[in-house]
C-alpha cells in the first residue's frame, strides 16, 4: 500500500515537474519550411517526451507578447503582469479584453522561466505590477509582504462589492487574514450518489463508508478503486485534516477518540478496496455508476456556452442520485473548488508595485459586470460573483426549448433539445452547491499540515504504527507547527 502511494504521488510529482520544466526548453529557430506547415501534436513535443512552450503556444494558435523591463523602459501607463507559460492561455482572453476596453492602461505580459525567478523579483522588493499565480504561493507571499491586501481596494470600489462576491471565492484568495489574490472564475466538485445519503449535500465520513455495508459487493466509488485509495483520500478525504484543526486558536485536537475511529475506518475501508471484486477498465466511471456497478461517482460542475453538461447529470441521474458535497468530520455540505494540478489562476497586486491605482483598474474589471458576464460564456467555469451567476442561470431557466436541435446526453447516448429543461428548482440547487463551494487542498492556503497527514497516514497503513501512535505523533507535529 506504501509503495502504491508513492508510485502515486511520485507520477503527480513528476507531472507538475515536467510542467516546469518545459516551461525553461530552448527551442531551434524555425526553418521557413517548418514555418510554412501547420504544426502537429508530435511536433509540440521534445525528443525526451516534454512540452516545448514555444511550439505548444504556436499549436493553439497563441501569440506571446514579452516584456524584459530590463532592456527597455517601461511608460507609466504599462502594467506588467508576471506568468509563467503555463498560465498564458488561462489569461490571455482577459488581458485582451481589458486592453481593449478602456484607453487608460495597457497590460503586458512578463514571462518568468520558473515559480522561483518570479518569487526572487517579488521578496527582493521588485517584479511586476500584477501576478498570475498558482494557489499555493499565496501564504508564503503574504508571510514575506509582497502582496497587496486587495480589502481596501474591493470596499472603495464602485463597480463590484465584496457581498457580491462567493465566500469560496474570497477564501481561496485569503492569506494572513488578507484577502491577496482574485480568483475570477471557479468550478465545483461534487458526488453523484444515491438519493437520500446526505443531509442538504452533507454527511460525515462514517455516513459515507457506511455505504460499504449496505452493498458489500459493490465499490463505494468510481474512483477508489484499489490502486487509487490514496489519490480518493486526498480528494475526497481533502477538508478531513482541517477539521480537528482550530485556526483562531491555533490548536488542534488529533488525539482524540473521533479522529482515531476515522483512521479506522479509512484503514478497514483500503483494505475492502484491495478485496474488491476487479471492474472492467473499459466501462467509463459514468457507466459503472449508470449500470450500478459502483455505489458513488465524482463529478465536475462547470458553466459552458450552452449549459450541456449539468444537464447531462440531471436528465441521467436525478430520478435515482443526488450531488453531494464531499464527506467531513463534521457532516457539512462542502463542495470543493477543483485546482487542476496546479493550473488555477489567482490575480494578485504586487505590493511593492509604483502603479497601484492602474494594476487594481485590471483587477476590478475581472471582477465587472460586463467581463464576468461575458468571458464566462467563453470559459467553463462559474463567474466569481454571485449576483452574475444567478442572472445567467435564470436565463437557463427562461430559455426556450431548441427543439429542430438535439443534442445526445453523454452518460446515456439519449437525444434532448438543446436548452430548456432546467428549472427554478435546479437554478435554486446550484446556487446552493456554489454557496458551498470551499477551497481544495490544491487551493489551501497552507499545506504543511496536510503533508504532516498524509506522511503519518502512509505510516499506519503500512502496518508500522497503530492508529493512536499516528495520532499522538500528527498531534505533537501539528501543534508544533500551529505555535510556531
Amino acid at each position: 500500500m506504501l509503495k502504491s502511494f508513492k508510485a502515486i504521488l511520485f507520477l503527480l510529482l513528476l507531472g507538475g515537474y515536467l510542467s516546469f520544466c518545459a516551461c525553461g526548453q530552448e527551442t531551434a529557430e524555425p526553418s521557413s519550411e517548418d514555418a510554412s506547415a501547420p504544426l502537429q501534436w508530435e511536433d509540440v513535443l521534445t525528443p525526451d517526451g516534454k512540452v516545448d512552450r514555444d511550439k505548444y503556444n504556436q499549436y493553439l494558435g497563441i501569440e506571446v507578447p514579452e516584456t524584459d523591463p530590463s532592456k527597455e523602459e517601461i511608460p507609466d501607463n504599462v502594467l506588467l503582469i508576471g506568468a509563467m507559460v503555463r498560465d498564458y492561455q488561462y489569461i490571455n482572453n482577459q488581458i485582451n479584453a481589458f486592453n481593449l476596453a478602456q484607453n487608460d492602461y495597457t497590460v503586458q505580459v512578463q514571462r518568468y522561466e520558473s515559480a522561483d525567478a518570479m518569487l526572487l523579483d517579488l521578496v527582493r522588493g521588485q517584479g511586476c505590477d500584477l501576478l498570475a499565480l498558482t494557489p499555493g504561493y499565496l501564504e508564503t507571499l503574504s508571510d514575506k509582504g509582497s502582496l497587496e491586501d486587495l480589502a481596501p481596494y474591493l470596499e472603495g470600489s464602485g463597480k463590484v462589492n465584496r457581498e457580491d462576491l462567493f465566500e469560496g471565492v474570497l477564501e481561496a484568495g485569503t492569506a494572513g487574514g488578507k484577502l491577496m489574490g482574485i480568483l475570477p472564475g471557479f468550478k465545483v466538485n461534487a458526488i453523484l450518489a444515491e438519493k437520500g445519503s446526505t443531509k442538504d449535500g452533507g454527511w460525515t465520513v462514517e455516513e459515507y463508508l457506511a455505504l460499504i455495508d449496505r452493498y458489500p459487493d459493490v465499490p463505494l466509488s468510481a474512483s477508489a478503486l484499489p490502486d487509487a485509495i490514496y489519490v480518493w483520500l486526498m480528494n475526497e478525504l481533502s477538508a478531513l485534516p482541517e477539521s480537528f484543526v482550530d485556526w483562531d486558536q491555533r490548536t488542534c485536537r488529533f488525539d482524540c477518540e473521533d479522529f482515531i475511529q476515522t483512521m479506522e475506518m479509512l484503514k478497514n475501508y483500503a483494505k475492502r478496496c484491495q478485496e474488491a471484486p476487479p471492474v472492467d477498465p473499459a466501462m467509463s466511471p459514468a457507466d459503472r455508476l449508470y449500470q450500478k456497478q459502483v455505489q458513488t461517482m465524482a463529478e465536475t460542475i462547470d458553466y459552458d456556452q450552452y449549459f450541456v453538461k449539468y444537464q447531462d447529470i440531471l436528465d441521467a441521474f436525478r430520478d435515482a442520485y443526488e450531488l453531494a458535497g464531499w464527506p467531513n468530520q463534521e457532516g457539512e455540505a462542502r463542495y470543493p473548488m477543483p485546482d487542476f494540478l496546479g493550473k488555477t489562476v489567482l490575480y494578485s497586486m504586487n505590493a511593492a508595485s509604483a502603479k497601484k491605482e492602474g494594476a487594481w483598474c485590471f483587477l476590478e474589471y475581472l471582477l465587472s459586470d460586463y467581463q464576468e458576464t461575458m468571458a464566462q460564456k467563453g470559459r467553463d467555469g462559474f463567474p466569481a460573483r454571485r449576483d452574475i451567476t444567478e442572472r445567467l442561470l435564470q436565463d437557463e431557466v427562461e430559455a426556450e426549448l431548441t427543439a429542430n436541435y438535439l443534442v445526445n446526453n453523454y452518460y446515456t447516448g439519449e437525444s434532448r433539445p438543446k436548452r430548456g429543461n432546467f428549472t427554478e428548482a435546479d437554478k435554486e440547487q446550484l446556487l446552493y452547491i456554489l454557496d458551498h463551494a470551499v477551497p481544495s487542498i490544491g487551493l489551501a492556503k497552507d499545506r504543511i499540515l496536510w503533508d504532516i497527514f498524509v506522511e503519518e497516514l502512509n505510516a499506519y497503513m503500512a502496518g508500522d504504527k497503530t492508529a493512536e501512535e499516528m495520532a499522538h505523533v500528527i498531534q505533537n507535529r501539528a501543534a508544533t507547527y500551529l505555535n510556531e
